[in-house]
């Protein structure tokens, strides 16, 4: 396979690139960033209206942080939610 490669699927493309030397690993690229779909989601979760009463002045960053948030935030409702269906499980037995 030689790449970058494109994948297409309707209007939507994203690029995968090969492992570097200086970054061993595969990247993949999706081409959303700037496009209307997501403004339309940013506007949906109220990404805008939480950025202007944040006080932030630079709105990449503010994204950056929020995504960040979400998924440590996440991974410990993953934790929560795990241990709590591991201890019905024993309650069953």
């Amino acid at each position: 396979m030689k790449f970058p490669v494109t994948i297409r699927h309707r209007t939507s493309k994203a690029k995968s690139y090969a492992p570097s030397k200086n970054f061993p690993y595969y990247r993949l690229s999706y081409a959303f960033r700037g496009s209307p779909r997501q403004v339309l989601v940013l506007r949906a979760e109220g990404n805008y209206e939480d950025f202007a009463r944040s006080g932030m002045s630079d709105f990449n960053v503010f994204i950056m942080e929020d995504f960040m948030g979400a998924t440590f935030f996440h991974l410990l409702l993953g934790l929560v939610v795990t241990a709590d269906v591991s201890k019905a499980a024993e309650v069953d037995r």
